[in-house]
């Protein structure tokens, strides 16, 4: 898709037709201040069911598939746009979190 002409507006879904958001370190902080919150509510319970070594473990491929994840998406918001990759992450989210909770649920 051609830049738009002086004068005229951008239309569509070209990068031009979207705003500009500067970055932010307090949304960059608070990101990994909720995903900390969200594992140091599990980490204290988890040697009560599981052996201390296994607590490491998890916790280990807990991080690890942090970065991994993180590479990933960053490549294809890259790509493709950052708020379709935010869109998208959202949906697999929600989808994984209601496929869970079907799991867990006792079966009547």
């Amino acid at each position: 898709m051609a830049p738009p002409e002086e004068g005229r507006p951008a239309r569509g879904l070209c990068p031009a037709a979207l705003p500009r958001l500067r970055p932010s370190p307090l949304l960059g902080c608070s990101a990994i201040l909720v995903d900390f919150i969200g594992l140091s509510m599990i980490a204290p319970i988890l040697p009560s069911i599981v052996g201390s070594q296994a607590v490491g473990n998890i916790l280990t491929a807990q991080y690890l598939s942090v970065v991994a994840g993180q590479l990933a998406v960053a490549a294809l918001a890259d790509r493709f746009g950052r708020r379709l990759m935010i869109f998208l992450v959202m949906i697999f989210r929600l989808l994984r979190t209601s496929c869970l909770r079907r799991l867990a649920s006792p079966k009547t």
